[in-house]
């Protein structure tokens, strides 16, 4: 699987975006709302073919996320990435696998 992961950068990126999307769907509907802003926030930036960042890029997002002295943590981001992590695999395979055929 990795030698095929190295030839076919392309799959590997589609397969990733594909779960990322799922992901910030999931942190979409756990994220808290107040005032809309924190959710407007979410996004998806992927540098490269085999890395991809799902963030929130409200000054206080961090804080939200992990909590502070007085406030307990909202794990959006964090729950929305354990919940789909294990399709990581199965979605690159599944890319690889339909870019061969096709």
């Amino acid at each position: 699987m990795n030698c095929l992961c190295e030839q076919y950068p392309e799959a590997v990126a589609s397969g990733m975006m594909n779960v990322a999307q799922n992901i910030l769907a999931t942190a979409n509907t756990l994220v808290p709302v107040r005032t809309g802003y924190l959710k407007s926030t979410l996004a998806i930036e992927q540098s490269n073919n085999f890395q991809i960042k799902v963030k929130a890029t409200a000054p206080y997002a961090y804080y939200v996320e992990f909590g502070t002295r007085k406030m307990s943590a909202r794990l959006f981001l964090t729950n929305s990435v354990n919940q789909h992590l294990s399709e990581f695999s199965p979605e690159i395979t599944k890319q690889i696998q339909d870019l061969l055929q096709g």
